[in-house]
């Protein structure tokens, strides 16, 4: 059956199937297959769909390939176009982590951008509200007096630029950077 029949549910079963098989998926199968669920695309079964690929990939062993298909999806889809002032030697650092855990654990992650922005370093936070711990990056950001809500570019680079941290909810949103 070629992949032009299948539908976006058979397309992701069969690559997830081969992967339980002990057999490899390309960059491309892999790539898509996290599209998918970046997109929300496999309904209700998404998020016990991405733990199964994910689990799949580190039960077989991930390739180069698959790892390197995942980041592809994960490049693409969370780009923003903001401008980094290049008069500061100092590189652009992202950090990522949700507060997610149900381990009711401190936002490391959200801590850890504040301080590297606080010694100097330019960070990126990305993260989203707290589901099953105590907070979320958004939460912590906004009981800071972070305006979670305000989404535009020009706030993004003026934070980056000149506070050296800049924030993005990773909440789904309408609204085009």
């Amino acid at each position: 059956m070629s992949n032009t029949n299948l539908t976006i549910k058979d397309y992701f079963s069969e690559r997830l199937k081969l992967i339980l098989s002990g057999h490899d998926i390309t960059r491309e199968e892999a790539r898509q297959c996290l599209i998918y669920l970046l997109d929300h695309r496999l309904g209700m079964a998404n998020d016990v769909c991405f733990g199964a690929l994910f689990a799949a990939l580190q039960a077989k062993g991930p390739t180069i390939q698959e790892v390197a298909g995942l980041m592809d999806a994960v490049i693409s889809y969370d780009r923003i176009p903001v401008e980094i002032d290049r008069r500061f030697s100092t590189p652009l650092c992202g950090i990522i982590g949700s507060g997610k855990d149900d381990l009711q654990t401190f936002n490391v992650s959200s801590i850890s951008a504040v301080i590297a922005a606080a010694a100097g370093v330019r960070v990126l936070k990305n993260g989203s509200r707290a589901e099953a711990s105590i907070a979320g990056t958004t939460d912590v950001f906004e009981a800071l007096g972070v305006n979670v809500l305000r989404r535009d570019r020009e706030l993004l680079e003026y934070t980056i630029n000149n506070l050296n941290l800049g924030f993005c909810d990773a909440a789904p949103t309408s609204r085009k950077w």
